[in-house]
């Protein structure tokens, strides 16, 4: 239902699949809804079902606590969400917050009774600051065919003062390139997290380029902004692999022919000046959990294989 993306903050069990094609062992569990004539239906899934699923979760939560907004709710999500799989691991990483991030699914699943848990004697966040910091590196690069750029952005104390702590990270960036699809951006944080912001796309040949874009990314929530940010610029030329003379040929001339320019690069960061409720930015203890599941003994074992686990993951391991 979506490409992989940064920016999700969370996904919830509905029946969907994390690969296009499908799961062999998929047991077909779906959610039960009601249905049109008055009818039921056992297969709804899909963001159609993880939608209001998601928002009947949210409703218990500010049920427990009617004081917290949005931030508020967003910081929890973070704070408790669980890797749902310990069977896949593949794609996680930990940030320099100590949350673990992926692609796929964000934080993780919801892990509703936390939420509520921590809802309860939850204070509000910091006033949400924002800060705008542009390139400054002189002249945006011109792009070829397979080549593979960094620029560098640095943040100093002073350039954010009253940011200290991150929430979300927006990339707003212009390009001109002959294939869109081509083309792959990476943001890196001073953390070390990457942040696929932009990926390759095979259906996507055109030639319009992507103009003042906000790219977002949540992987830094609860690093700091001070360093250097860089953001690598990939591309790609896509020819039949093979090795004679006339596909070598229409190769070099695809890869002569591809051609383009970065236009505009900066940052809007967002997030607070303080941490709040107990959170470090060097210790986030409800960080690198996963789903439990059975009697006590049962989840002492996945506990364990948690821990276990949770030691493999390290966002310098790419």
């Amino acid at each position: 239902f979506m490409e992989l993306c940064p920016s999700t903050m969370a996904v919830v069990y509905s029946g969907g699949q994390t690969k296009v094609t499908g799961d062999a062992d998929d047991p077909g569990v779906r959610v039960i809804a009601s249905d049109v004539r008055g009818k039921c239906t056992t297969k709804f899934q899909g963001t159609s079902s993880a939608a209001p699923l998601a928002a009947g979760a949210f409703a218990l939560v500010l049920e427990a606590n009617p004081n917290l907004t949005y931030r508020d709710v967003m910081h929890l999500i973070a704070r408790t969400s669980r890797i749902p799989n310990i069977e896949e691991t593949d794609g996680w990483i930990v940030n320099g917050a100590n949350y673990h991030v992926n692609e796929k699914y964000g934080f993780g699943v919801l892990d509703v009774a936390q939420m509520i848990q921590e809802a309860i004697n939850w204070q509000n966040v910091p006033e949400r600051q924002k800060c705008v910091v542009n390139y400054a590196g002189g002249k945006l690069p011109d792009l070829g065919g397979n080549d593979k750029i960094e620029l560098e952005l640095s943040v100093d104390p002073t350039s954010c003062p009253n940011l200290n702590v991150l929430e979300h990270v927006v990339a707003n960036i212009s390009f001109d390139y002959s294939s869109r699809g081509d083309l792959k951006l990476t943001l890196i944080s001073p953390s070390g997290t990457p942040s696929e912001m932009l990926s390759y796309r095979k259906n996507d040949r055109s030639n319009k380029g992507v103009y003042y874009f906000p790219f977002m990314t949540v992987f830094n929530w609860g690093e700091s902004p001070v360093g250097t940010w860089k953001l690598i610029v990939e591309t790609r030329t896509r020819l039949p692999s093979t090795t004679s003379l006339q596909t070598q040929q229409q190769k070099q001339q695809q890869q002569q022919q591809n051609s383009g320019r970065l236009t505009h690069f900066s940052l809007t960061l967002f997030g607070s000046e303080k941490q709040t409720n107990g959170e470090s930015s060097q210790q986030n203890t409800n960080s690198k959990r996963f789903a439990s599941h059975g009697n006590q003994q049962q989840q002492q074992q996945q506990l364990d294989t948690n821990n276990k686990l949770a030691k493999q993951l390290s966002y310098n391991d790419l």
